[in-house]
Formats: C-alpha cells, structure tokens, sequence
C-alpha cells in the first residue's frame, strides 16, 4: 500500500498505535490508523516534549516532524506536537497544559485549520498563555513554510 507508518506514543514512550500515511498523491485514504486507539486522546510528538517549554501545535504528523526538525534547538525550547486533525479535543488540551508554559497555535491555513485555530485559541486562552502563528500563504502548513521560524517566533497574543 506504500504507506510510511509514524508510531504514536504516550508521554511515558508506550506505543499506543501508528498512523499509516500514503506517499502516492491521489492514493486515498491519505491516513490509516493501526491498532486501536483514540486519537483525539493522546499528542503525536508527546514523548518529545520539554517540560515547562513553549508547546507548538500542529494539525499532522508530517508538520509535526518537519517543524520539530526545524524548531528543536530554538533557544525558546519549543516542543512540536500535532493534533493529528484540525480540531483539538479538551482531552488534548488537558495534555499540553500538564507540560506546557506557553502555546503557539501553527494550524495550517485553510478553512479547517482557521476553523481548528478559532476553537483551540478559546480553549487554552484562558489557562495559558497563547499565540497563534500567521501561515501568510493560503493552504500552507508548517511542513511548507519556507520561514516557519519566523512564523513561530512573531506568532501574535490570542485574545
């Protein structure tokens, strides 16, 4: 099926399942999930992350991947973790406030993600504080931003 499989793991390294994402174009569906587990549940990247850091949300695991490349030595110690989606649940949210300081929302920029950036703004502004990264380009995603540095360094307040 030409999938490269992500495995999924909980903070504590536990393998809970993997996410299969086709590397043909129009192959569809894009994503399977192997064995059974909830993803609205758990943060693709948790294990990674540096507690009381700057959490960097974004929606898939290839954005994840890309930008915790690119974002992994930033002096303001981001941690990527992707939603694996468009809207975060409250459960994923309740996850990221046990490790992180600070969020910037990098949602990609299209309807889904606009609308994903709307919901978890609401749902973290008042707990933590929060940012949320300008994509510029319609349809760009933090795996295409060619200045995604730039984009999460100068992400604006939420309010």
């Amino acid at each position: 099926h030409k999938r490269v499989l992500f495995p999924v793991r909980d903070n504590q390294n536990n393998l809970l399942g993997a996410i299969g994402r086709t590397i043909l174009p129009d192959y569809k569906p894009r994503y399977l999930e192997y064995f059974d587990f909830d993803k609205s549940k758990v943060l693709f990247g948790e294990q990674l992350v540096r507690p009381g850091g700057v959490a960097v949300i974004v929606e898939g695991i290839i954005s994840a991947v890309v930008a915790d490349q690119i974002l992994r030595e930033h002096p303001s110690g981001y941690s990527v973790v992707a939603i694996m989606g468009s809207k975060i649940s409250k459960a994923q949210v309740q996850r990221v406030l046990a490790f992180a300081s600070e969020v910037v929302l990098c949602l990609d920029n299209d309807s889904a993600g606009r609308e994903g950036t709307k919901l978890a703004r609401e749902l973290f502004r008042r707990n933590v504080v929060t940012r949320v990264a300008d994509m510029q380009v319609e349809g760009a995603d933090p795996a295409t931003c060619e200045n995604l540095v730039e984009v999460v360094d100068n992400a604006s307040l939420a309010f």
